[in-house]
């Protein structure tokens, strides 16, 4: 009996956990990464278990899903000034602009209560994707009509490229609720 309310309860608080993952995937931090890691420590514990809560393909599955939504989202952003027409150069440097202008954004919004706190590091990677875009294309000799045309795409993909990891984050946190409702 105790046993069973020990473990329902440590299972609470790992969707509770998982649930601040994607909060802070939405802010452009390693949120699915925090539910890869909890939800490992949580099969870990009950590996030796008669009925462990959670087995291999489930971690695998959230591995794999952590991995998908970090490839997509890095990705997004040169695509999308690929696509753009932009350079290769550009595309390139689309995806340092974006991880620039996340960790940039984070610290500079903080100034703004709440929101800043909230949508800095998105804001700051959409901006900083779009500006590395433009620095590729012109560095390549492009006109800056031609750069801005690139940077918007590079934006567009990068916030495209957010949404999609979000929604890496949210299968995760359903794999791992299904996973603990039926081992």
């Amino acid at each position: 009996m105790w046993e069973w309310l020990l473990v329902f309860g440590v299972l609470v608080v790992l969707m509770f956990v998982n649930a601040a993952g994607l909060v802070l995937t939405l802010l452009q931090l390693p949120g699915n990464w925090l539910i890869l890691a909890a939800t490992s420590l949580v099969a870990w514990w009950r590996w030796g278990a008669a009925d462990p809560t959670y087995g291999w393909w489930t971690l695998g599955t959230l591995l794999g899903l952590a991995l998908l939504g970090e490839v997509i989202e890095f990705a997004a952003a040169a695509a999308g000034s690929a696509n753009a027409g932009a350079s290769k150069r550009a595309a390139g440097l689309a995806i340092v602009g974006a991880v620039v202008g996340a960790v940039v954004g984070a610290i500079v919004l903080t100034v703004i209560p709440i929101v800043g706190w909230v949508v800095g590091g998105l804001i700051g990677s959409i901006i900083g994707a779009a500006a590395g875009s433009m620095i590729g294309d012109l560095w390549a000799g492009r006109s800056l009509d031609d750069a801005w045309v690139g940077g918007r795409g590079a934006a567009v993909g990068k916030l495209w490229g957010s949404v999609a990891k979000l929604g890496c984050g949210a299968a995760m946190w359903l794999v791992a609720l299904v996973g603990a409702l039926w081992p």
